[in-house]
């Protein structure tokens, strides 16, 4: 086998434009693994031999950080960073090493072509610029390939996509759909920036693992809202961040949870001001405890755990940019003044410079602290007033039910979460107790069921089936079935378009939420805190799918049908200016 391979890379290579003797030699090279009697070389010693591009030496005198993360053999590692903190680089050394011990890793990026920038700018060069990975990367055999079924794209050992190094597969692919998380067995994945990763599919790479006694999984992205993304994996996590000491008052503290105190300035007699103080003087940190000046680079730290007990699970680690060699206390400062100018500019600098998810800003817009509650139970609050509910449709049947209160403002007034194979009888009962005039109920994916509950609960109950239309779509009003003389009313509406209406009623206050203190009102907020705005490839403004945000999108559609009152005004008369009622106008009762 191996002369027919000598053979077809002979052949192959004869047909194309080979530059030297010593290139074929190195191909045509089996990579033989060094004796098991070697001792195993440490992760940290490995990754600092193999040379940076043109031939620099690498080593984490300026990320030391990062060494407890490159030691860290944990199954799971998960790191919350700012930007710029070296991770990506450390992360691909890591690969290597692995490789080097016999296991295949993926690395996974949110496209094809985030990845090939990735691997022709940072990975290639590494290999270039290393003799020990050059001579490591090894061919593939066409025919074993074959015997694996690995799809023809894959089958060069050295492309883009898949790298054979040390006799392990290494692959850098796209999460773009289902077909990137099944195509091979791994030992480890790499997931980078997961803030921009479809949840759903991010979710499914530890299937890859399954077969492994490795088992390895390493996230690390800047966060943006909080609870989501790389965020919502860094709560489940022992949660490490950085304790520091203040050598003058023996005070502990992390700088990014005590920022802006730990930042002020130092008149030209090196005498402290406090921040916002500080014109013509230059900035510095401080102790937030004693505030004398304060220098991270030479301070005493170590890793703390928030969460101790959850070690054995998963690690978990803070980076901040207000650690580093190469950003000052100045650049800090200004980039902190300018963040205070607007939203944006304080989301960016919270998750780019301090490495915390922001809440509240145009990437999260729904905080509690923003919001109005009443002060009545989860039951009708007045008998008389006009009540509508919406049901977001799936293995969950989540249902929210809103009544007119005080000052014409709805108010909440159930939350339910319906399971089991009574769930639809169950929830047309909950509807005719509550006595509600009409209901919005999602059509997909379940459209037969929601139908039949509209045909149940009619003419007592109206309603409508809703469904999710692209951005680019007018609302429309029409019936589905007619044609059967069953008929179901319909509406069709743009989906950013009516989670943005049920953002704006929120945060406006024409909707009030229960007391905070309820746990139902707790799922509620939770539901409502992942509504996440994100750019398309496109650049247009969407929300993100795959959240856990059932119970809001219920209280899109019974905003929705309470605006278009489905049982009064009848399907042919709803045109797209019924959808722009004000969401504080009383509607008709007969």
């Amino acid at each position: 086998m191996i002369d027919r391979l000598l053979e077809t890379l002979q052949t192959k290579l004869n047909s194309r434009r080979v530059a030297d003797p010593d290139t074929l030699r190195r191909l045509t090279k089996r990579y033989t693994p060094k004796p098991a009697s070697t001792p195993q070389q440490s992760p940290l010693d490995y990754i600092q031999r193999i040379a940076l591009p043109g031939g620099k030496p690498y080593n984490l005198a300026q990320h030391n950080d990062l060494t407890a993360i490159a030691e860290d053999d944990a199954r799971i590692v998960i790191v919350r960073k700012a930007a710029q903190k070296g991770v990506t680089e450390l992360m691909i050394r890591l690969q290597f090493y692995l490789a080097r011990r016999g296991y295949s890793a993926a690395y996974f990026l949110r496209s094809r072509a985030y990845m090939r920038l990735l691997v022709q700018s940072r990975v290639e060069p590494v290999i270039a610029a290393n003799k020990e990975l050059l001579d490591a990367l090894m061919p593939a055999d066409d025919e074993e390939e074959s015997d694996r079924k690995v799809p023809r794209k894959y089958r060069l050992a050295d492309n883009v996509t898949l790298k054979r190094l040390y006799g392990a597969t290494l692959l850098y692919m796209g999460l773009q759909s289902e077909a990137d998380v099944r195509s091979f067995p791994l030992d480890a994945v790499f997931a980078d920036e997961v803030e921009t990763l479809k949840p759903e599919l991010a979710d499914a790479l530890q299937e890859r693992l399954y077969h492994s006694a490795l088992k390895w999984e390493r996230w690390f992205s800047q966060p943006t809202a909080v609870g989501y993304g790389i965020d919502e994996r860094f709560q489940l996590t022992d949660q490490r961040h950085q304790l520091f000491t203040c050598d003058s008052c023996r005070a502990e503290f992390m700088l990014e949870e005590s920022f802006p105190h730990c930042l002020g300035y130092l008149k030209d007699d090196d005498s402290p001001l406090p921040l916002g103080e500080g014109s013509g003087a230059r900035a510095t940190y401080l102790c937030p405890r004693c505030h004398k000046p304060f220098n991270p680079l030479a301070a005493r730290w170590r890793w703390v755990a928030k969460y101790p007990s959850r070690s054995s699970d998963a690690h978990g680690y803070h980076l901040t940019q207000l650690y580093s060699h190469t950003m000052t206390p100045d650049e800090v400062a200004r980039l902190y003044r300018l963040s205070l100018t607007s939203p944006n500019r304080m989301e960016r600098f919270y998750n780019s410079v301090l490495g915390l998810p922001y809440a509240g800003g145009d990437t999260q817009p729904i905080h509690p602290d923003k919001l109005a509650y009443h002060n009545y139970p989860l039951v009708p609050i007045n008998p008389d007033a006009p009540r509508y509910a919406g049901v977001d449709v799936g293995d969950t049947l989540s249902l929210v039910v809103i009544e007119m209160g005080d000052g014409n403002a709805w108010y909440v007034a159930a939350i339910e979460e319906l399971q089991g194979p009574n769930k639809w009888d169950d929830l047309r009962q909950i509807l005719q107790n509550l006595r509600v005039q009409s209901v919005g109920v999602n059509a997909m994916p379940y459209k037969d069921s929601a139908k039949k509950l509209l045909r149940d609960l009619a003419p007592r109950i109206g309603g409508a089936i809703i469904y999710d239309a692209s951005d680019d779509a007018k609302p429309s009003a029409g019936q589905e079935d007619a044609e059967f003389g069953d008929p179901v009313p319909r509406l069709v509406y743009p989906r950013t378009e009516l989670m943005d209406a049920t953002v704006s009623a929120l945060l406006s206050h024409a909707v009030h939420l229960p007391p905070r203190h309820m746990r139902e009102t707790e799922r509620l907020l939770k539901h409502l805190q992942n509504y996440i705005v994100e750019r398309d490839a496109q650049g247009n403004r969407r929300y993100a799918r795959g959240r856990e945000d059932h119970l809001g999108r219920a209280l899109d559609y019974a905003l929705l049908i309470a605006r278009s009152d489905a049982r009064y005004i009848p399907p042919t008369a709803l045109t797209p200016d019924n959808f722009y009622l004000p969401l504080r106008l009383e509607p008709r009762i007969l």
